[in-house]
């Protein structure tokens, strides 16, 4: 059987607290590079406009993924760090599928506007 002295225990427990703190730091930067852009798109039908919008959306290699809701007539497209693609871009992609697009709110890089300049 092995005996751990009071001072290994602690050792081992600052070191746990240490890495837990690492993880946490990292979780939180990459949150931060996350960018969500939200927008309104018009003439959502059924499944199928759904499926297509969504499949058009995730070829672009800046779009991580790309939730599309009939309910809200939105699409909720999560964008890869650092991604440069515009909102204008986004507009076409939603267009070349065959649909309208309206308002839309960025969440993430604040100091883009993500209008011309890249989100």
């Amino acid at each position: 059987m092995y005996l751990i002295s009071h001072n290994s225990k602690l050792g081992i427990l600052k070191i746990f607290i240490f890495c837990t703190g690492l993880y946490l730091c990292s979780l939180i930067l990459l949150a931060a590079h996350d960018q969500v852009v939200e927008i309104e798109v018009k003439g959502l039908t059924c499944s199928f406009c759904i499926y297509g919008l969504q499949d058009n959306l995730e070829k672009h290699p800046d779009v991580e993924q790309a939730e599309i809701s009939i309910k809200q007539s939105k699409a909720r497209i999560r964008l890869i760090p650092n991604a440069t693609i515009t909102v204008e871009e986004i507009r076409e992609i939603i267009k070349d599928a065959g649909f309208a697009s309206g308002d839309y709110q960025h969440h993430g890089h604040e100091e883009h506007p993500c209008e011309t300049a890249p989100c």
